[in-house]
């Protein structure tokens, strides 16, 4: 009897944990979505705060450049306009996209200014050579190898814990360090 009462002793709390999970499951799941911070044991990552910082780092350090005159658009034409969104992506997809373009205009960069790179070398390397060739500065090396890591956390991240703040965020900061290397 004695063995009986320690096995349920070690079996109980773990059993609870996993019959609430499963219960509970389609709530816990909603919540998710919502979820801003995510915190387990030393594992703390605060998608949101750190966005925004990135952002301000970047409107602090980068000159803001006004982006060109989008040419006027003749709406004479009959045919139905399709009105493109935003939002075709998810917060996670929209980010990763975001990046994509960031990493087009460094090899563009890289290409207008005769530097020699690597295709397949790593995004610092090439961040790296614009910097040693003096094309870059360190505040404008550090927004874009803060704004890759920022991109490899979301990469690696559930994608409902990344929400349209964040990718709003990040598209801000996508936008004006765009800007800054075409102006280059």
């Amino acid at each position: 009897m004695e063995v009986l009462v320690e096995i349920l002793k070690t079996v109980i709390w773990p059993a609870t944990v996993i019959i609430s999970v499963v219960v509970l499951r389609k709530g816990i799941l909603e919540l998710i979505p919502n979820l801003k911070k995510l915190k387990y044991k030393d594992l703390e990552l605060e998608f949101e705060k750190e966005a925004i910082n990135l952002r301000a780092t970047i409107e602090r350090d980068i000159p803001y450049i006004e982006p060109p005159e989008e040419k006027a658009v003749d709406i004479s034409v009959s045919e139905p306009r399709v009105k493109f969104s935003i939002r075709e992506f998810t917060p996670s997809e929209f980010v990763l996209n975001e990046w994509s373009k960031i990493e087009k205009e460094i090899i563009s960069l890289l290409e207008r200014c005769n530097i020699d790179y690597e295709p397949l070398k790593s995004i610092r390397a090439m961040v790296g050579n614009l910097r040693q060739e003096g094309t870059i500065d360190r505040a404008t090396e550090d927004a874009l190898l803060a704004l890759n890591a920022y991109r490899n956390k979301i990469a690696h991240a559930h994608k409902t814990l990344i929400n349209d703040d964040i990718s709003d965020a990040y598209f801000d900061s996508s936008k004006r360090i765009i800007l800054y290397l075409n102006s280059l």
